[in-house]
């Protein structure tokens, strides 16, 4: 690989791929350049390991060393490249087969249709294959939004059933010579017979690989003219229940099959009609469901496995208990908003209430006790305060009569 790897690109992501409103000061320092695979395919391959510390041009007799230094040192230097030379290849010899004797798996999805593959998709389907082409080791994808079509297409049933006979029946040495035979995996990863960590596991480790490469950009038309045009429309205008929305939009184009009409795993982006400017690539909109993943449902043995799909999902539920009426005064309430004079309270008064008032409900009274107060500066027991709204008042037994608690709680 390294021969042909360049320079440029996004920098691990951390550079855009073009300008918008958000570069600020930054300027184009921040903006991508473009690989140059020019120079790139020029390269030759390494026969050795030490090919990596030579460039390919000579100088009379002489070939140049290769450029590793930075403002921190030299990547590597004659020395650090042969202590690394028992770590490094030329040419991967690499088993493809697992330390007991079993193919390997590849950890990369593709699509079940071959017209929704990439030519790189293909090379790892082809990597995958060990004689027959139908016998790859390679796990295939279809429905997003379905929690179990994907795990039930015939190979990778077959793919997820081997993986878990390794684990139940694999044993392994044990980890020092006094720890006796070993054990399988799920041995050790504990559960019962009704909930095996290990097909936990499993099932995790599919959804991994399924939620991979979710917008293959090279299954998006390069020519944004050939993009899907609609006028973005959400569904919130009550008197317009039949207009189509974004998910009708979206449903139009999926097919129960998986053929749909965009090529990408999950629903693409669409060019936004409604815009000011459709032209404006800032203004294109992520379909429903653009990127969501459901989490796979596994059922083996009678027993559901769910994996953790790419989706939006509850972490926590809180319970808050808010206090309304504990006799206390409510300092800093929206009804005393802030301390009296000399650190006493401002409390309200009721006019017309007295501190024990009682009497035949009166509505209009009772709907004034939210709003008709009168700020008090001082703390009297006589005084006709209270220490909130209705939450001051007290229910008598006797029918159609409350009655207002306004006196300083003892203590």
């Amino acid at each position: 690989m390294v021969p042909r790897i360049a320079q440029g690109g996004s920098v691990a992501g951390t550079h855009l791929f073009g300008a918008d409103d958000y570069v600020g000061g930054n300027g184009s320092s921040f903006i991508t350049t473009s690989v140059n695979l020019g120079d790139a395919l020029k390269e030759r391959l390494y026969a050795s390991v030490d090919e990596l510390f030579f460039g390919q041009t000579n100088s009379g007799e002489f070939r140049n060393i290769n450029p590793t230094g930075t403002a921190g040192g030299d990547i590597f230097n004659k020395q650090t490249l042969e202590r690394a030379s028992g770590f490094l290849t030329a040419s991967s010899r690499a088993s493809e087969i697992s330390m007991l004797g079993l193919p390997r798996i590849a950890m990369w999805p593709i699509h079940r249709s071959v017209s929704r593959r990439t030519g790189f998709d293909s090379l790892i389907n082809f990597c995958s294959i060990l004689g027959a082409a139908d016998n790859d080791y390679i796990f295939k994808r279809q429905l997003a939004r379905d929690a179990a079509n994907d795990i039930n297409i015939p190979r990778n049933r077959a793919l997820m059933n081997m993986l878990d006979q390794v684990m139940r029946r694999a044993v392994f040495p044990s980890a020092t010579t006094n720890a006796g035979a070993g054990g399988t995996f799920d041995i050790k990863l504990g559960g019962n017979t009704n909930n095996r960590n290990s097909r936990q596991v499993l099932v995790e480790m599919f959804d991994y690989i399924r939620c991979t490469n979710l917008q293959d950009s090279y299954l998006v038309p390069a020519n944004r003219a050939n993009w899907p045009r609609y006028r973005v429309y959400w569904g919130d205008d009550p008197n317009d229940l039949t207009r189509p929305n974004m998910y009708d939009q979206r449903d139009t184009m999926e097919s129960i099959s998986g053929e749909h009409q965009y090529l990408t795993f999950t629903p693409g982006v669409v060019v936004n009609a409604a815009a000011g400017n459709p032209d404006n690539p800032f203004n294109d909109v992520a379909l429903p469901g653009h990127g969501q993943v459901s989490a796979t449902n596994w059922n083996i043995g009678g027993i559901n496995y769910r994996g953790f799909g790419r989706t939006i999902s509850i972490s926590e539920i809180g319970l808050q208990f808010i206090c309304t009426g504990d006799g206390q005064p409510d300092m800093y309430s929206w009804r005393i908003p802030q301390p009296g004079q000399d650190g006493f309270q401002i409390r309200t008064s009721i006019p017309g209430a007295g501190l024990n008032f009682r009497g035949p409900v009166n509505q209009a009274l009772l709907n004034a006790l939210d709003v008709a107060a009168l700020p008090r500066n001082t703390i009297d027991s006589n005084s006709n305060f209270i220490s909130g709204g209705r939450t001051a008042l007290s229910i008598s037994n006797e029918q159609n009569v409350y009655q207002v608690e306004s006196m300083i709680p003892a203590g």
